[in-house]
């Protein structure tokens, strides 16, 4: 991959993703980061989240259609409530399922995550 020209508002969009916790849509980033550079454009933003997620920095989280970014590249995984939408890390390591996906289908799988659908805390509470 061409190494991408070092900009503050990469390195805005980087802080602010990696400030939350709640995994914001490429919008919700941008009106936030809007603040400190009046000029930014979405499209900026997009192409600064992608380039992000291709040198492994962040990564992207689909869901019904919803496209959330999740400053924790580490391996982990998702929970995703069914009812409020929210997603959550969880701690569970996806790589013992990997390997034995491995040797079920005698496939080279390089990576993959584990997403779980359900109803959050908070929502099982109201």
């Amino acid at each position: 991959m061409v190494s991408q020209r070092h900009s503050r508002q990469r390195d805005a969009v980087y802080a602010h993703l990696c400030a939350r916790y709640d995994h914001p849509t490429a919008e919700e980033i941008y009106f936030s980061v809007k603040q400190e550079f009046p000029a930014l454009s979405l499209a900026t933003v997009y192409r600064n989240l992608t380039q992000l997620c291709e040198e492994g920095k962040a990564q992207k989280i689909a869901a019904d259609g919803v496209v959330r970014f999740d400053g924790n590249a580490c391996g982990h995984s998702h929970l995703i409530c069914n009812l409020c939408r929210s997603v959550i890390d969880l701690p569970l390591d996806a790589e013992p399922i990997i390997e034995k996906a491995r040797t079920m289908t005698d496939s080279d799988i390089l990576s993959g995550a584990i997403m779980l659908y359900g109803t959050c805390k908070n929502c099982k509470m109201k």
